[in-house]
Parts: C-alpha cells; structure tokens; sequence
C-alpha cells in the first residue's frame, strides 16, 4: 500500500494531499509569516468518519452535485480527522487545508451492465478550486435564487393578511 493510500467502503484511497507546492519550497510561510491555508466549511451530513487500514481515523466529505437533476453519484474526497472541526455552533463542520495544494476526488462510477462492478474516476483539483466545490451552495446561483424567490412570496402573502382587518359588522376590509 502507498504511503499517502488508506481504505475506505469501496476500496484504497489516497489522501487528497499533494500539498507541497510548486512555487513553495516545503514549510516556506507567505509574506505574513504564516502558512497560506484556506478554510472549508460544510455540514454535518456531508463528513462520514472511518478507520483506515493503517488504524488512523479519517473523513471522507461528500460534494454534491452543483446540478439537482444530475442524478450521478457525488465526488467525495478524504482528510485525517484531526484536521476536521465542529464549529461553534455544533452544526457544521470546517477544515484548513493549504492553499497552494492539491485534492484528489473520486466519483464511483456505476456498471454498465446489471450485476457488474463499480469503478472509480479520479480527478486531482486545486484546493482553491475545492473550497468553491464544497461551498457551492452559499454562492448566488439558481438554488439561492429559488430560496429567495420563496421567500420573498411567503412574505408578499404574510403582509396581505396583515392588511386585512374585521370590521364590527363582521366584514373583512383591506
């Protein structure tokens, strides 16, 4: 087994870490003295834990499909789990991963023929390029705007009942 592969339900997968960067010698920090880290944050219902077969513990993050009609399985990528946090509010989770890296993510891929075996498509993205993958959902495109055209009706409809009002006869004026 490679150094960077662990197990996980359908078989090895190697860390998404390729993060020695390019333009970086390994440790080198940024003008401010630090790392160059970015944070992803994402829910709860997207992180699975398992153990791998190297005995450490791991979390695979699940990315939906930008597309709801796109009924293929979700692209996944793993972390230690030590480098996934609760948030403050115990409802999400985040992670920091370098900037200047790379994750490898894995779709399974279904059978062509009843009864056959799944396989895997593997791409490798940049980390900057992951963050806007995993928090997709926050951005303004069709989903937010369907949310916001929502509630933009039950508030049109909440401000008409308040403008009817009964009158002593019984009647409801506007």
């Amino acid at each position: 087994m490679a150094g960077n592969a662990v197990a996980a339900d359908e078989g090895f997968m190697e860390l998404p870490f390729d993060n020695t960067p390019e333009e970086k010698s390994v440790g080198e920090k940024d003008k401010t003295g630090e790392n160059a880290e970015i944070t992803l944050k994402f829910g709860k219902g997207l992180a699975h834990n398992f153990t791998g077969k190297d005995g450490k513990e791991y979390v695979e993050i699940k990315i939906p499909n930008k597309d709801e009609n796109d009924k293929t399985p979700w692209e996944h990528f793993v972390l230690p789990a030590n480098h996934v946090h609760e948030n403050q509010f115990g409802k999400g989770l985040w992670a920091k991963i370098p900037e200047n890296g790379e994750t490898k993510l894995v779709r399974g891929v279904p059978p062509k023929e009843e009864g056959g075996k799944w396989g895997r498509s593997e791409r490798k993205i940049p980390n900057t390029e992951l963050k806007s993958l995993v928090e997709h959902y926050k951005g303004k495109g069709e989903w937010q705007a369907g949310i916001d055209a929502q509630k933009t009706e039950v508030k049109a409809k909440s401000e008409k009942k308040q403008t009817k009002v009964k009158t002593s006869h019984g009647r409801t004026e506007r």
